[in-house]
């Protein structure tokens, strides 16, 4: 039981709490200019127009997440009020756009992420941080299976009392796969969200960091998008890939390295079916064979960075090319028991793929019009 609960159950039992105090949980709703009033111009505020010397405003997104991640058991779980609030922050969003903000409807929207400008800023963002930093070194994909996936107590606490099931929390679940995904990536890869604090409080073990241990940066910068399935890869087949499709948040992502040799890709990334008696062998069977193709060609020769080329080559053997299996890093592999893609070349193929065909997808309208 997470917190929040034993505080409440405290209260109610009258037992005084040591737990430290925790602070309401508070969102920081930034749509309140989709909600302005069409009229006045001035955004719609509470009772008395100020809370705790700040000016407020009335947002049911706000007011939904807050109770989804309250003491509140069971309200994350109407999917048909999820919708709801949805299609009315969708609707509000594009009505306010259009009737309140006195410029065009694309400008008006460019804060947001179903927007082509919104996309187009990335693009261009992502453009310059090639041109400044160079070509990528890694491509990586992880698509969370919600069946195995690690999920926090109090989700698991909250689908007990309620009897439901995975998959029956949509608003806490896809909050918790998302910030898993974002923290495996800056934390568990890269060991990115501890750059900026103090010395001596950096990441030293992560995925990428030195094979000697030092606190060296071997990751000059990387750039991340979570996606939503579309399901075009759906296939009605009783295979142990039948999970495509779905619509689960998926994170994909570019990774600029510096002094390669230092951090050992060769060692870090796998293209080859675990052992039969290892536990990682029906992982990798379940997770990580591919369709049709996984990119990395047939190899018997050990993995090695070729320092010349500037190359990751695989271990591959004829095993694990028969059966199209995908590269993965073990360790993200065992710790969320997910699908993952390695890709790695020169990184002219990988930046290419990329800003063609994922930083804009959805979103390339402003490429066309």
């Amino acid at each position: 039981m997470d917190v929040r609960r034993l505080k409440r159950a405290r209260l109610l039992a009258k037992e005084p709490s040591h737990e430290k105090p925790q602070e309401d949980y508070d969102v920081s709703d930034d749509d309140a200019a989709s909600e302005e009033s069409a009229g006045s111009g001035e955004a719609a505020h509470g009772d008395d127009g100020n809370q705790g010397g700040r000016a407020t405003h009335q947002s049911a997104k706000a007011s939904f997440l807050a109770k989804v991640f309250s003491s509140v058991i069971g309200y994350g779980s109407d999917f048909v009020l999820a919708q709801f609030v949805y299609d009315l922050w969708l609707w509000t969003t594009l009505g306010g756009a259009r009737n309140a903000a006195g410029v065009s409807m694309r400008a008006a929207m460019a804060g947001r992420t179903m927007s082509p400008e919104y996309w187009r800023t990335r693009h261009c963002g992502l453009i310059d941080l090639q041109r400044q930093v160079g070509l990528p070194t890694l491509f990586i994909t992880i698509a969370p299976y919600e069946w195995s996936a690690p999920y926090h107590e109090w989700m698991l606490d909250e689908m007990q009392r309620t009897c439901q099931r995975r998959l029956d929390l949509p608003a806490a679940e896809t909050f918790h796969l998302a910030h898993l995904l974002v923290q495996a990536a800056k934390g568990l890869i890269t060991g990115a969200n501890w750059q900026r604090q103090e010395k001596g409080r950096c990441w030293v073990e992560h995925i990428l960091a030195p094979v000697d241990g030092s606190s060296e940066a071997t990751v000059a910068d990387f750039c991340i998008r979570l996606e939503f399935q579309d399901g075009k890869r759906k296939r009605w087949t009783r295979s142990a890939q039948n999970y495509h499709g779905r619509g689960t948040v998926h994170l994909h992502m570019l990774v600029w390295l510096r002094k390669i040799s230092a951090v050992n890709l060769a060692a870090k990334i796998s293209a080859e079916l675990p052992p039969d008696a290892s536990a990682m062998h029906s992982l990798v069977e379940g997770s990580q064979l591919s369709w049709d193709s996984s990119g990395w060609p047939l190899r018997n020769e050990p993995s090695e960075w070729d320092e010349g080329a500037q190359l990751l080559k695989l271990h591959r053997p004829p095993d694990a090319f028969a059966k199209h299996c995908r590269a993965y890093m073990p360790e993200v592999l065992a710790a969320l028991k997910c699908h993952m893609d390695v890709q790695a070349s020169d990184g002219r193929n990988l930046v290419l793929r990329y800003v063609a065909g994922y930083n804009s997808k959805f979103s390339d309208s402003f490429a066309t019009e």
